[in-house]
């Protein structure tokens, strides 16, 4: 299965969720699946390419142009690329090439994109399974968020018919389990 992962480029994070985020990547690489990525070199998306690199997977980057600087580097285990015009044609290009979403910690970009996937859920524009890692406890006012729009009827559909909710590596393996 390849696996679209949306996260955090940021670097200098706490050291708890590079850690979580190698080893689970590795074993989902182990596991037999691919990785779709934002394609930089940067954070959380570097240490989930390097797992992926480390189990010998397969590793499609997908780089928007408007990103492209000389200070940005395209990982170096990105057995593919696929070049688009923005970070907008960027999201829907990795949704479409994947056959499963990840999100695990990040900042604005990463809840865009995870949301992103749960609107098109909501509206049966997209059948895949979505995934939200949450280690460390990252997303726990998320996920009380989800309980409360869900509670108050904000939502279409409840969470668990959006994604699931996962908060061990081993989790996330067995959620994505003979899917490779």
């Amino acid at each position: 299965m390849k696996i679209c992962v949306f996260c955090s480029s940021s670097r200098n994070l706490p050291a708890i969720y590079p850690e979580n985020i190698k080893d689970l990547a590795f074993r989902l690489g182990r596991e037999g699946h691919s990785l779709v990525f934002g394609g930089f070199a940067s954070g959380l998306m570097e240490t989930a390419a390097d797992g992926f690199a480390e189990a010998g997977s397969d590793i499609i980057g997908v780089i928007p142009e408007t990103l492209v600087s000389p200070g940005r580097h395209l990982h170096k285990g990105c057995t593919q690329v696929i070049r688009t015009a923005d970070l907008a044609e960027r999201k829907q290009k990795m949704i479409e090439v994947a056959d499963g979403l990840l999100t695990l910690p990040g900042g604005v970009g990463t809840l865009d994109e995870f949301f992103s996937t749960l609107s098109m859920i909501q509206a049966g524009e997209l059948d895949k399974p979505v995934v939200l890692y949450d280690p460390a406890g990252f997303y726990e006012d998320l996920i009380r968020w989800f309980e409360r729009a869900g509670g108050e009827n904000f939502l279409v559909k409840p969470a668990a018919d959006l994604f699931t909710l996962c908060r061990t590596a081993e989790e996330v393996v067995r959620a994505f389990a003979g899917k490779a």
